[in-house]
C-alpha cells in the first residue's frame, strides 16, 4: 500500500492543480509539445465557455480556452463536477480555517499546505482527490467508443436493452482515450444487465477479438 505522506499528497494535488504537459499531432507529421492549464482550470474554463455559448454573455477577464464543453447548452457533467468540487473543497478549507477562493487550483494547493501543517487530511480526502484526477480528463475529453459485432462471449447475449427498453445489437463496446498510445489504455465491457463483464489491456482485448471471430 502506498504511504500517504505529505510528499505524496502534494504530488496528487499537483496532478489536479499544476499545468498539464500534452502532445499534439501535427497535420504535416510530428508531435508538438504544449503546456495546458491544470485539470481544475480546464474544467472551470469549460464551464465558463459553455455558459457563454448558452447565454450569449461574455465573462470578464482575459481570453478563454474553448474546451470539450462547448455548444449551445451548458455541459452538465462539467458544471456538476465543478460545483461538487467547490462544495467539498469549501468544507475542507473551513476545517483548516481558510476562507473562500474562486480559483480551484489555488484553493486546492492552499488547502493542501494547511492540511499538511495541521495534520487535517486522511484517506477520505485522498480518495476524493484520486477520483477527481480520474474523472476530470474523461469529462474534458470523453473516451472514444467502438461497438463489436457479435454476442458476448461470457453471457451469450446478442443484444442489450436501450434507454427506452428497446433491444439493441452489439452488447460489447470498447472504450479508449482519444490520445491512446497503445491498447493497454483501452478496455471493453458488456452492456447486458446482470453481466457487465470487463476486459482490460492489450492481451485481454486480443483474446476477446479471437473468441468473437
Amino acid at each position: 500500500m502506498r504511504i500517504r505522506d505529505a510528499a505524496s499528497l502534494r504530488e496528487l494535488v499537483g496532478r489536479l492543480a499544476s499545468p498539464v504537459a500534452s502532445k499534439v499531432m501535427l497535420e504535416r507529421g510530428g508531435v508538438h509539445r504544449v503546456e495546458l492549464p491544470s485539470l481544475l482550470e480546464q474544467l472551470q474554463r469549460a464551464v465558463r465557455s459553455s455558459m457563454r455559448d448558452a447565454t450569449g454573455i461574455s465573462g470578464g477577464g482575459g481570453g478563454s480556452m474553448r474546451g470539450a464543453a462547448t455548444g449551445s447548452l451548458l455541459d452538465s457533467r462539467a458544471f456538476d463536477e465543478v460545483m461538487y468540487i467547490r462544495r467539498t473543497l469549501a468544507g475542507w478549507r473551513g476545517r483548516c480555517g481558510l476562507g473562500h477562493s474562486e480559483a480551484l487550483s489555488e484553493a486546492l494547493c492552499e488547502w493542501a499546505e494547511a492540511a499538511i501543517r495541521l495534520d487535517a487530511w486522511g484517506e477520505g480526502e485522498w480518495a476524493e482527490l484520486e477520483s477527481w484526477a480520474a474523472k476530470i480528463p474523461r469529462i474534458l475529453a470523453p473516451p472514444r467508443r467502438i461497438e463489436l459485432a457479435g454476442a458476448c462471449v461470457i453471457c451469450g447475449a446478442e443484444s442489450f436493452p436501450g434507454s427506452s427498453g428497446e433491444m439493441l445489437p452489439h452488447p460489447i463496446v470498447v472504450e479508449y482515450p482519444r490520445d491512446m498510445a497503445d491498447l493497454d489504455e483501452a478496455h471493453a465491457f458488456c452492456r447486458v444487465p446482470g453481466c457487465g463483464w470487463e476486459w482490460h489491456g492489450e492481451s485481454e482485448l486480443r483474446a476477446l477479438r479471437f473468441q468473437m471471430a
